[in-house]
């Protein structure tokens, strides 16, 4: 089994408005007020998948066009925003596949070349993820485990970097809603 997805956002204007006050003795006066206009840029993206048996992997592209959006900062410019990700998901060894004692292990990556750049130095993400889905009694299908590791940022020229581990447990629940009933 393929699968194909396509991905378009238009892009979005946005209005804001900041208002700077100072109230003394109950007395509320407006020191400050400013309207700003703001753009979410155009997106584009695709994505692939495909499935044979208990495999399953994907991969997936995603552009948003930052590039035509200016800000009003001189050490802040932008560059359009590329995604790149992919992951797959198999079965674990050993164990009849399709029951209820089949393991469902998984890994992911994702890399993203972030709008910014500040100074001259690009801002970006990585992160790889591995996890296990693992099959549950009673009404419970799937209890998931994933530990996610990566890093936002740099530390050139006095920058930021952002280290991180994120744990992650989630349940996919059986539904028995559209099942068709052998007795009444």
């Amino acid at each position: 089994k393929f699968k194909i997805g396509l991905v378009y956002n238009n892009g979005k204007a946005l209005k804001t408005k900041n208002v700077t006050t100072i109230i003394v003795a109950g007395e509320t006066e407006v020191l400050k007020s400013k309207s700003n206009k703001f753009k979410i840029p155009q997106a584009y993206g695709i994505g692939f998948a495909f499935e044979k048996n208990y495999f399953r992997g994907g991969i997936d592209f995603e552009m948003k066009r930052w590039k035509d959006i200016d800000f009003t900062n001189s050490f802040l410019r932008t560059r359009n925003s590329n995604r790149y990700s992919f992951g797959f998901e198999f079965p674990s060894l050993g164990i009849t596949k399709g029951t209820g004692k089949m393991v469902l292990y998984r890994f992911g990556a994702e890399y993203c070349g972030s709008y910014l750049i500040i100074d001259d130095i690009p801002i970006n993400y990585r992160a790889i993820s591995f996890g296990a889905g693992i099959p549950s009694k009673g009404r419970l299908s799937v209890i998931n485990f994933s530990l996610e590791l990566g890093s936002n940022g740099t530390k050139k020229e006095g920058l930021f970097k952002e280290n991180f581990c994120t744990f992650h447990i989630d349940l996919s629940l059986k539904d028995l809603w559209f099942m068709k009933r052998k007795y009444d």
